[in-house]
């Protein structure tokens, strides 16, 4: 990974758009050497940086923006030549090698919509219909890896911005060439769900996470959520988040423009196929998870964390989740992220409800399913249970009283066991008496 990182050249368009602003040589010229010293060290099929297709994909497509950036400037037009070039190359390897099995998911998403897109900037150079071939594994694909209601079905939050940053990249070009948009309205739940979740406020997380981008030209701390929501209300002419930052990323694909519809959020967001309900109220936050374990048989990217919640409370986290921020580390610091132990939920005998069978691998899957839900003005009940510690079945109860702000979590199981909470390192807890803390 360290290697991959800094070869998908992100900062490649960054070096563009400020030789662009200010004509300064400096900046061309450490693309152009940068680019020529990896020529010479990194060819064709030989090496790290050609085992791993979505990578080559997202190296490629920093190259197309970089021309694209740099198109019109004739100090830069042999950069241009060279970049094409080797974008050429790059996509002919990607197409014979899409990640069709055991990464057929965020992977095969982004290496189709690269693929399709150099396609349309290639059109009159190949006799290949590289747009029409990645078009389609778009199509097949996306309802394959995201339930109806809008949640991605690797049940990881970064991958699920991960993916719908690549589409309305992708689809934003679509309309820009006169072709039909992508599965626009599933992708446009996708956002949603993401705001439900006030992702972008509240640092929420679950599943795995790399911290991976596509682009990246703005400042580089910036919340990645933020970006997504704003991306999503540029596109969709509809306000998905308060403040829309208009990033260079979003520019690229959109002209800024005033937006005046706001998306209205509702106080309670149940989504049954993906697994999640989410109680937004004037002060609090609550997140529960009821869904499946991750994406396929090998549910790569899940956690073990069946009928786990999330809480925070006047925009300050207080029951959290860890997410994975790193895949590198020895194998059990990575199993502890992925493990039932790093979440809000029940433990039986200091064992995991899914096992865990290698860094990307599960064996056994935990099975979760909504039981009862009760969804007034007032209040909101909702019940579910899972098996991953079968013959004994975990249940978890969750009543939430809207007006007071409270709510109640009530836990079955048959023998004894213990639960498990994960607060917020600026959480300070007291013990009132016995079995009561504030």
């Amino acid at each position: 990974r360290c290697s991959w990182e800094i070869n998908r050249h992100l900062f490649f368009p960054y070096l563009a758009l400020l030789y662009k602003k200010n004509r300064n040589l400096e900046y061309l010229n450490l693309i152009i050497n940068l680019f020529k010293d990896w020529k010479n060290k990194n060819r064709y099929l030989n090496g790290i940086n050609w085992n791993s297709t979505m990578e080559v994909a997202i190296r490629e497509y920093n190259w197309l923006i970089t021309t694209f950036i740099l198109k019109d400037i004739k100090e830069a037009y042999d950069l241009c030549e060279d970049l094409l070039k080797g974008i050429a190359f790059s996509n002919k390897y990607v197409v014979e090698n899409f990640s069709l099995f055991s990464s057929a998911n965020n992977h095969l998403i982004l290496e189709a919509a690269i693929s399709s897109l150099i396609g349309v900037a290639f059109k009159d150079a190949f006799n290949k219909d590289w747009f029409k071939e990645g078009n389609k594994i778009l199509s097949d694909e996306i309802p394959k890896q995201f339930h109806k209601d809008g949640v991605n079905k690797e049940q990881a939050l970064h991958y699920q911005g991960f993916v719908t940053d690549m589409m309305l990249q992708y689809n934003s070009v679509m309309k820009k060439i006169g072709e039909k948009p992508i599965h626009e309205d599933l992708i446009k739940k996708s956002v949603e769900f993401i705001g439900n979740l006030r992702a972008n406020r509240l640092n929420v997380d679950f599943g795995d996470s790399d911290d991976a981008k596509i682009l990246l030209i703005d400042n580089y701390k910036y919340n990645y959520y933020d970006y997504l929501l704003s991306f999503g209300s540029a596109y969709y002419d509809e306000k998905f988040i308060d403040d829309i930052n208009w990033y260079d990323e979003i520019m690229l694909f959109i002209k800024r423009k005033n937006i005046s519809k706001i998306h209205n959020y509702n106080e309670v967001a149940l989504y049954e196929e993906g697994g999640y309900a989410i109680i937004n109220s004037e002060r609090s936050s609550l997140i529960f998870d009821f869904g499946e374990l991750g994406f396929g048989s090998l549910a790569a990217h899940g956690h073990a964390d069946a009928l786990m919640f999330i809480y925070s409370h006047g925009n300050k986290r207080f029951f959290v989740d860890s997410g994975t921020y790193i895949y590198n580390i020895k194998n059990e610091k990575r199993n502890f992220y992925r493990g039932t132990e790093a979440h809000n939920t029940w433990i039986y005998n200091y064992k995991d409800q899914s096992t865990i069978l290698g860094p990307f691998l599960w064996g056994k899957k935990a099975e979760a399913k909504l039981l009862n839900k009760n969804i007034s003005k007032d209040r909101v009940i909702l019940q579910a249970e899972h098996y991953g510690y079968s013959p004994n079945i975990h249940k978890r109860k969750i009543s939430y009283i809207l007006k007071k702000d409270l709510f109640v979590i009530e836990d079955t199981f048959n023998t004894k066991s213990k639960l498990n909470f994960i607060l917020d390192n600026e959480v300070k807890i007291e013990k009132v008496k016995e079995h009561i803390l504030k």
